[in-house]
């Protein structure tokens, strides 16, 4: 991400697009990034990662720590029965805690 500012947009078939906004350009393509259609994308303040929730239930995170770049997959989490709906960063970002269309509360750890 190198400071630049970016915007990560989803789509119906699991495709996440990442756009360079100084440059006004599509900078990489993460194809197959769900099973199904994009629900959320959070950045990670002053971090280059990315978060991702999907109708596939997942949550995965993302990170550009390459020279190109391009992002690749740091973690995947499971564990709700339909789409996680609302994520938010909890205790200093160690943790997200999801809710989903199941109506649960996930508490997922950042660390382990």
């Amino acid at each position: 991400m190198n400071g630049q500012p970016l915007l990560a947009s989803g789509g119906s078939s699991g495709v996440i697009s990442i756009w360079n906004l100084e440059k006004r350009r599509l900078q990489s393509v993460i194809r197959e990034a769900h099973d199904n259609s994009i629900i959320s994308l959070h950045f990670f303040a002053n971090e280059p990662v990315l978060m991702s929730s999907s109708a596939d239930n997942s949550i995965k995170m993302w990170i550009f720590d390459t020279s190109d770049g391009d992002p690749h997959l740091l973690r995947f989490r499971t564990g709700h029965c339909a789409p996680p709906l609302c994520i938010s960063f909890y205790a200093n970002g160690r943790h997200i805690l999801s809710v989903g269309q199941d109506r649960a509360f996930r508490l997922c750890s950042l660390i382990q």
